[in-house]
This record gives structure tokens, C-alpha cells and sequence, in this order.
């Protein structure tokens, strides 16, 4: 009987202090429940740093602009959307597990005429550096995406399978590019033929080609100062000398580059010597060629 009254007291204690409960009816987006998540059902937003790129390249990629692509293991569920984002979510059952941006798509890897892979960056950050994916192609009869992997920490991997590579041809940048910017690279091979400009000018020349086709995006500010620090760095030099020896031997070091320096400047007056030969004489190919055509006409 003691036992009832207890009962009854205890719940009209609990009635006299009710606490808010609260029904979550939104779905888990992490560990295990994610696998059954339906794409296009609204869960948690990942924040992206930066928009994606216009899509650009072979138009026969474009009808994957809206699609998504997954790939589930034990670990992580891997979503790669093309020209658009890549994303990881942890499978582990646990409330915080990972889930984030591996990259946002940005531009193309470009080799050999042919462009070679996607690639993704300013992803989430990971430690002093942005996670980043490159997406490489397989030829297959279905768009899959086949395999992930991380060769360097926070730097991702990817394998496509798609049809869209198969045809020898189907990756070509040449073809893609229009008519004026392949006269320019027309001219950027005869000038490397001639030696008129190095390979590196040669490449730069191509990089400011695939840049104004929006196939690769400009370089930052930061990235432009970072390449220019590193291909004009100077050798380390000895700031103070023990005996005369030492002044003399870097004294050496100094006359030898300012013989180098002289030796390429040199050669870049008569590259820009040559180069204006080549003008002139193309003019007086083009005069002589008029004066041809008036004397047939006059005749």
C-alpha cells in the first residue's frame, strides 16, 4: 500500500515539473543513416568557400552538369557532382562524424593537347592547407564513380568511369578551342620552332590560351608571386667573410653571373632582331604579292 502512495507521489511530482521534449523528425545525415539518404532530400548544407567555375571543355561532359555520382565503403560515402563539388561524409555512428568539402570544381588538367583531369580545390581547410581532389577518367560503358583515395594527406584522387573518353579523339583540346585562339597557337609552335621563345615561354603562352578559353582559371595574385619568387630566387650567398679567400671565391661566383646574364641578354637581342627580320620580310611578302596582282590586273 506504502508502495502505491510512492507511485502516485512521483507522478504527480513529474506532472508538476513537466520538461519539454522535443521530436526530431529531421533525418540523420551521418554514420550509418546517411547510405539511405535520397539525393535531392533537404539535410545539413556544407558550406562552400568558393563558387564553382562555369563548366568548359568537351561538350559531351555537359550533360553531367546536375548529376551526382556516389561511392559508399566502410569508412566514407564519397559524392562526386561534375563541374560542381566533391564531398565526403564519414559512415562511422558516432553524432560528429566528418562530413565536408573535398574541393569545388575549378578547372582542367591539360597534357599533351588533351586534357587529362578535373580538377577540385579550395576545399575545407585541413590543418594550414585546402583539401583538393583531382578526378582522372577510365573508359567505361557507364558513367561510375570507381575508387577514392588520399596519395597525400588532405590531396584526393578520384577514378570516372565514363564513355565519354573512349574515342581517341574525345579528349583533344585542339578541336575545342575557336578559330582565333587555335591561330595563336599556330603561332605559339612556329615561334618554338624557330626558337623564337623557350618551352617555358612556350607553355606560359599555352597556359594564357587555355585561360582565355576558361578551360584553366587565372592564376591568384598569390600564386603569380609564389611562381615568380621561386623561378627568380637567388643562391644563398655568404654575408661575411673570415679571410680574403672567401671574398675572392664569391667575388668569382658573381663575375660568372654577370657573364651569364650578359650571355642572355645577348641572345634575347637577337631573338628580338630575328623576330623583326621575320616581320619585315613577311611585309615585303605581302607588298610584293600586291604588286603581283596589279601588274596581272594592268596586263
Amino acid at each position: 500500500m506504502k508502495l502505491h502512495f510512492f507511485v502516485i507521489l512521483v507522478i504527480q511530482i513529474i506532472l508538476a515539473n513537466k520538461i519539454p521534449i522535443k521530436i526530431v523528425q529531421e533525418p540523420a545525415t551521418y554514420g550509418f543513416y546517411a547510405s539511405n539518404i535520397i539525393q535531392g532530400e533537404n539535410v545539413d548544407q556544407l558550406i562552400a568557400r568558393t563558387k564553382p567555375s562555369n563548366f568548359s571543355g568537351p561538350l559531351q561532359f555537359k550533360s553531367l552538369v546536375g548529376q551526382c555520382f556516389n561511392l559508399t565503403n566502410d569508412q566514407y560515402r564519397y559524392v562526386l557532382c561534375p563541374f560542381y563539388n566533391f564531398t565526403q561524409h564519414e559512415m562511422a555512428l558516432r553524432w560528429n562524424a566528418y562530413q565536408g568539402i573535398l574541393g569545388i570544381w575549378k578547372e582542367w588538367e591539360i597534357e599533351n593537347n588533351t586534357f587529362t583531369a578535373m580538377i577540385y580545390s579550395k576545399g575545407d581547410l585541413c590543418g594550414n592547407t585546402d583539401r583538393s581532389a583531382k578526378v582522372i577518367f577510365q573508359c567505361g560503358t557507364e558513367n561510375v564513380l570507381l575508387n577514392v583515395t588520399e596519395p597525400t594527406k588532405c590531396q584526393y584522387q578520384a577514378i570516372f568511369m565514363t564513355p565519354f573518353i573512349c574515342h581517341k579523339d574525345s579528349m583533344l583540346v585542339y578541336p575545342r578551342l575557336p578559330p582565333p585562339l587555335r591561330h595563336k597557337w599556330d603561332n605559339l609552335e612556329t615561334d618554338l620552332a624557330l626558337g623564337y621563345i623557350t618551352l617555358k615561354g612556350y607553355q606560359i603562352g599555352l597556359r594564357n590560351l587555355f585561360e582565355l578559353a576558361n578551360f584553366q582559371q587565372l592564376q591568384s595574385v598569390a600564386e603569380e608571386t609564389t611562381i615568380t619568387l621561386t623561378t627568380t630566387a637567388m643562391p644563398n650567398r655568404q654575408t661575411g667573410f673570415e679571410n680574403v679567400e672567401q671574398c675572392k671565391n664569391a667575388y668569382e661566383e658573381l663575375r660568372k653571373e654577370m657573364d651569364d646574364l650578359k650571355q642572355q641578354i645577348e641572345s634575347l637581342k637577337l631573338v628580338m632582331d630575328l623576330k623583326s627580320v621575320k616581320d619585315f620580310l613577311f611585309q615585303i611578302k605581302l607588298v610584293s604579292h600586291e604588286i603581283i596582282i596589279l601588274y596581272i590586273s594592268l596586263v
